[in-house]
Order: C-alpha cells, then structure tokens, then sequence
C-alpha cells in the first residue's frame, strides 16, 4: 500500500508543484497590473494544473504520470515567457526570477523525462527537480532584493510625481490670485477714470448754472 501511495504522490505532487509555481509567478511579477492578459492566462493554467492534481488521486498511474507531464511544458513555458516579457519591458525583477526559474524547468524536465522512462534512474534524474529548486531559492534572494528595490524607486518616483504636480497646483493657485489682483487694480483704476469723467462735465453744469443765476 505505501509503494502504491509512492507512485500516486508522484502523480499528484508533479501537477500541483506546477501549480504553485504558476501562482508564485502571478504573484511575484504582479501580473495583475503588469499584464492583465498573462495574469488571466496564469489563472486558467492554474486551475487546470490543480485539477489534474485531483484528478490523479483516483486515476491510473501511468496515465497520471503522462497528464503531470504533458502540463510541464504549458507550465513551464508559461513561467518563462512572463518573465522574459516583463524583463524586456523594464522591469527589473524578472531579471533574476527569469534565470531562477530557467534552473528548475531544466531540472522538472529531467525529472518528467525520467519518469516517463527517457533518462536512466540515478541520483541527479530522481532528484533534478529538488537540485533545480535548491538553486532557484539562491537566485530568487537576488530577485527579491532587486524587487524590494523596485518598490522603492516605484515609491520615490510616486512621491517626486506628487511634489511635482503639488507645486504645479500651488503655481497655479498664485498665477491666479496674481491674476484676481491685477484685475481688481484694473477695476479700481477704471472706477476712478469713470468717476473723475462724470465729475469734469457735472461740475461745469454746476458753475454754468450758477452763473446764469
């Protein structure tokens, strides 16, 4: 029964490791706001990889082995692709995750071939998959840094933006107040011409009509 349950976790854990490793790659390049598009397409292999995942738990081995298999190359296409595209968008911590991940396709690839009986049993085929792993922990530290680096340019470019159009909105705000000051001189200056006018003509009305008196 444990040699059974042996095979079947083989067949289960394959398509679920994809699983997280396309989740992981949604989630670590911020598909979502990078590109919405792959973000979808990473949901619905996402979904399938975990249904083949259950599915497995009641069907044959050998046919559980060959579906965990024929999702490696959507799954790992998938994670290299995203990375590649966003890295030649300029976005800098797929540098490193591109490479991390380069190291445990190769090695899921020569575990799937293993398993599908291309590569001879040995240490380095049954366990490419963990040594691919082991190395993409170690690169994936350079990715998060260059991450957390990424945030941090992110934030300052955010926050010179908002002084920047906080000092527009204040230039603004004096441009009109300068504006609002010269019209209201104009106006004074306009009342005073009008008012000294009316009092040239009404003035000499008034000694007109005193000296007809």
């Amino acid at each position: 029964e444990s040699l059974i349950w042996h095979e079947k976790s083989q067949a289960i854990i394959i398509p679920l490791t994809l699983a997280a490793a396309v989740a992981f790659n949604r989630s670590f390049l911020a598909l979502k706001s990078q590109a919405l598009n792959l973000d979808k397409l990473g949901f619905i292999l996402f979904a399938l990889c975990i249904l083949i995942g259950f599915v497995n738990f009641i069907a044959p081995y050998s046919l559980g082995i060959k579906l965990g298999i024929g999702l490696l190359f959507p799954a790992c296409l998938f994670v290299i692709f995203t990375g590649f595209y966003l890295w030649k968008r300029g976005y800098k911590p797929a540098r490193y995750y591109l490479i991390s991940w380069a190291a445990v396709v190769i090695g899921a690839f020569l575990m799937g071939l293993n398993k599908a009986g291309a590569l001879p049993m040995n240490m380095i085929t049954d366990n490419a998959l963990i040594f691919g792993a082991v190395a993409q922990l170690v690169l994936l530290s350079y990715a998060l840094a260059d991450k957390v680096n990424q945030l941090k340019a992110d934030k300052e470019q955010i926050q010179r933006h908002a002084l920047a159009e906080q000092k527009h909105a204040a230039d603004k705000l004096q441009l009109a107040l300068t504006k609002a000051e010269e019209a209201n001189q104009l106006k004074s200056e306009f009342l005073a011409n009008i008012s000294h006018e009316l009092r040239t003509p009404l003035n000499s009305l008034l000694l007109l009509s005193r000296g007809l008196a």
